[in-house]
C-alpha cells in the first residue's frame, strides 16, 4: 500500500515539516488515538530526509511499539526505511546501534544506558532527528529517563513529540515534555521557575504536591501553542457510537460488612484526602479496590510470603454473563491485579493473556490472532498495552473487570478498539461493585476533569454519601 494522507493528516505533516524544516528545535503532535500518528511521522521523516535533515533517526517508544507498530507501519505503507532495535543485553544493544539503519528504535527504559554509552565515547555520532512516541513517558522531571534524555539533547537533533494525552494529571505534566522540545523557551529553564510562575504547593499533612494555580492554564496554553498541533478524533473522523455500559454487582452480605470495616479504616488513615495520592500504589485504598474486584493479597504467617486470597466471585460471574449475552462476539477484558487474572483464567481456561511480562513477539502473535477473530476472550493488563496496538478488527466490546483510576490508561486502552477502521458500535462494559470505591473511580472517569484532584473529589463525595447512609 502507498500512504495517501487524509486532509487532517497532511495538515499534521505540513506543521511538523515546516517547523523542523524552518529551523525549530522541536514540535509536538497531540493527536488522538486512531488518527495515524506513526504513518504521519514516517511521511515527515521521508520529507525531512529529502532536505537532508533526517539522515539518521532515533525513535523512542514503548517496547511493544518499537517491535511491532513501527516496523509494521513501515511495511504496511511501503516506506523505504531500514530499522534496528536497541534492546536486550548491553552487547546486543551496541550491535544494533552499530548496524547501519535509517531508523534506530529504543524504549524509554533504555535511555539511561544510551547516556552512559555516549559518556564512554563522547565522539560517537548521534542522530539528526528524534521522535518521542508517547512523550508522557517523560512527563516526570525527576525520572531517570528524563534526566538522561536532557543530557542527550545535543546528540538527538530536532525532536518531534507524539501523544494523545499530553497532560494526564494536570498542566504541570507539560513542563518536562516541553523542555525536551525547546530547552525551556516556552515554560521556563528550570522546574523551580515554572512552579514559581504557575503553581502553588497544595498541602495535605505530611503529603504535599504541586498544583497549577487557577487561571494559569490559559497562559500555559498560549506559550505552548506555537510548538504544538492538537487534533481530536471526533473532529476529523467519522467515529462510530461509543456506548458505556456499567454493570453493577453486589458483594455478598458478609463480604460487604467486612469491606465496610476496611473502608472505614481507609478513611481514618487519611489526614486529608490529599494523602490518597500516596496511597494509590498500596495501602488501604488499593486494598479496597482489590477486595471490590474479588481478591486480596495477604501475608502467609508461616512462610512470610505474599499470597493471593479469594474473596468473592461476583465480578467473574458478571463477565461470564456478559460473554453469554454477547453470543459469541469477542471480548477484550482488562484486569488490574494478578489475582484478577488467575480467577478469570479459572473461569475461562486457555484464554490468552497479555501482561507486563509478555514478550513483544508474543503480544504481536496474540494481537494478530485477535484481529483474525480467533480469540473469544482476551485478558489484558491495560498498563501493558495502552498505546499503539490496532485491535479494531477483532471485536467491538471491551470489559473493564476492574477499573484503572488513571484516565490516560483508560482512554488509551479503549482506543485500541474505538479508533479509525472499526466497524459498528463500540461498547465499553465496566463491572462495578455497588457501595465500594468502584463508584468513585467510575464517577471520576466519566468526568471531563481528568486531574488527580477530580479523583480526590470523587472519593470525598463517595465518603460523604456512604457515611450519610
Amino acid at each position: 500500500m502507498t500512504f495517501a494522507p487524509h486532509a487532517y493528516q497532511q495538515a499534521a505533516i505540513d506543521f511538523a515539516v515546516e517547523r523542523i524544516g524552518g529551523g525549530a528545535e522541536g514540535a509536538a503532535l497531540w493527536l488522538d488515538p486512531g488518527l495515524g500518528k506513526t504513518a504521519i511521522t514516517l511521511r515527515v521523516i521521508e520529507l525531512l530526509r529529502q532536505r537532508g535533515l533526517a539522515k539518521r533517526v532515533l525513535v523512542v517508544a514503548p517496547l511493544r511499539v518499537i517491535y511491532s507498530v513501527w516496523p509494521g507501519e513501515i511495511r504496511k505503507w511501503g516506506f523505504p526505511f531500514s530499522t534496528s532495535i536497541l534492546h536486550g543485553s548491553a552487547n546486543q544493544r551496541r550491535k544494533a546501534w552499530e548496524t547501519p539503519a535509517d531508523i534506530h528504535l529504543i524504549n524509554p527504559e533504555g535511555i539511561p544506558w544510551l547516556m552512559e554509552e555516549f559518556r564512554a565515547n563522547v565522539r560517537r555520532a548521534g542522530w539528526d532527528f528524534t521522535v518521542l512516541d508517547e512523550s508522557t513517558k517523560f512527563k516526570s522531571w525527576s525520572a531517570a529517563r528524563t534526566k538522561a534524555l536532557r543530557v542527550l539533547l545535543p546528540k538527538l537533533g530536532a525532536r518531534l513529540e507524539l501523544t494523545g494525552t499530553p497532560a494526564p494529571n494536570h498542566y504541570g505534566d507539560l513542563f518536562a515534555q516541553l523542555y525536551l522540545l525547546d530547552r525551556g523557551e516556552a515554560l521556563g529553564k528550570t522546574l523551580t521557575k515554572f512552579r514559581d510562575q504557575f503553581c502553588y504547593l497544595e498541602r495535605g499533612g505530611q503529603f504535599n504536591r504541586w498544583a497549577v494555580r487557577a487561571g494559569s492554564e490559559s497562559e500555559i496554553e498560549a506559550r505552548v501553542a506555537p510548538l504544538v498541533l492538537r487534533m481530536s478524533a471526533l473532529d476529523h473522523l467519522d467515529m462510530p457510537p461509543l456506548v458505556t455500559n456499567p454493570i453493577w454487582v453486589d458483594l455478598p452480605a458478609g463480604i460487604q460488612r467486612e469491606y465496610r470495616r476496611l473502608e472505614r479504616e481507609m478513611f481514618a488513615t487519611f489526614e486529608s484526602m490529599l494523602t490518597l495520592m500516596a496511597a494509590t500504589g498500596g495501602g488501604k485504598y488499593a486494598l479496597c479496590r482489590s477486595v471490590a474486584n474479588g481478591g486480596a493479597y495477604f501475608l502467609d504467617e508461616m512462610t512470610q510470603e505474599r499470597r493471593a486470597g479469594y474473596v468473592h466471585g461476583a465480578k467473574v460471574e458478571a463477565v461470564q454473563d456478559l460473554l453469554e449475552d454477547l453470543g459469541g462476539k469477542p471480548l477484550l477484558c482488562a484486569y488490574q491485579y494478578h489475582h484478577d487474572r488467575d480467577r478469570l483464567l479459572k473461569a475461562f481456561p486457555g484464554a490468552p493473556v497479555i501482561s507486563g511480562g509478555t514478550s513483544p513477539q508474543e503480544s504481536t502473535r496474540i494481537i494478530d490472532a485477535w484481529n483474525r477473530r480467533e480469540i473469544p476472550i482476551l485478558l489484558v493488563q491495560p498498563q501493558a498495552m495502552s498505546h499503539g496496538a490496532n485491535m479494531q478488527a477483532g471485536g467491538n466490546d471491551i470489559c473493564w473487570f476492574g477499573l484503572t483510576d488513571q484516565p490516560e490508561i483508560h482512554t488509551q486502552f479503549n482506543a485500541r478498539i474505538w479508533r479509525q477502521g472499526v466497524a459498528g458500535q463500540v461498547r465499553i462494559h465496566s463491572i462495578l461493585a455497588r457501595n465500594t470505591v468502584d463508584e468513585a473511580v467510575y464517577a471520576r472517569l466519566q468526568d471531563k476533569d481528568r486531574s488527580q484532584a477530580a479523583l480526590l473529589r470523587a472519593v470525598e463525595e463517595y465518603r460523604r454519601r456512604v457515611e450519610g447512609a
